[in-house]
């Protein structure tokens, strides 16, 4: 299975806010579903483009990391879809 592939059928999800609460747990997405879930985040706190556009151009293997220290999540991989 090639990297793409893999990317689509892969699911993460947060097992934990750092914060205490509750902020996205139980979302489980695929590495591009956290992407959009990332720029929807980044949009509604007013990021500037400049910042939008540096995450959806992020390498795909990075997408989990980047959100997870953006948001102080903890996210593992659960399952494959495929």
């Amino acid at each position: 299975m090639g990297e793409s592939e893999r990317d689509m059928v892969e699911r993460y999800e947060v097992v934990r806010d750092r914060q205490g609460g509750s902020f996205g747990t139980d979302r489980q997405y695929t590495i591009e579903e956290w992407r959009e879930q990332a720029l929807d985040w980044a949009m509604a706190d007013d990021w500037d483009e400049k910042n939008l556009e540096f995450i959806r151009n992020m390498p795909a293997d990075k997408v989990i990391e980047y959100v997870s220290e953006m948001w102080d999540l903890d996210i593992e991989r659960v399952n494959r879809v495929a």
